[in-house]
């Protein structure tokens, strides 16, 4: 993704030798929040004012929030697995990398930061 720090551009890796992990990046094929999170108000709901050029920014939005609120709490569950068979295929489906450069200085503007550090590896 042009214009974003190498290291917030990466997708959880996954530990095969355990059932679950905390991480620091997710995919948005599944995603499944405690009760609490869905009423923070800060971190929900989607961010979808970068919808018209990609869908994917608001995921990641909501990736780099998760990040500043709740490192060390985003779990990835290894044995389930989810399979998108309709990815992309729709005319109306809207990809690709515009929207990431504006998303991710939004995300610092909200919350004050010059910048955002994601580990690079599971966390």
């Amino acid at each position: 993704m042009p214009g974003i720090p190498p290291e917030n551009q990466r997708k959880g890796l996954q530990d095969k030798n355990v059932d679950h992990q905390a991480v620091d990046w997710f995919d948005g094929a599944m995603n499944a929040f405690r009760t609490d999170i869905l009423q923070d108000t800060e971190f929900l709901p989607y961010d979808s004012s970068f919808d018209h050029q990609s869908w994917w920014v608001s995921q990641f939005f909501l990736i780099l929030k998760a990040n500043i609120l709740y490192r060390q709490k985003i779990i990835q569950l290894n044995t389930l697995k989810v399979k998108n068979t309709q990815h992309g295929t729709s005319a109306s489906y809207v990809s690709g990398h515009d929207g990431f450069v504006e998303a991710f200085n939004k995300v610092k503007q909200t919350f004050g930061l010059e910048t955002i550090t994601m580990t690079g590896k599971p966390v």
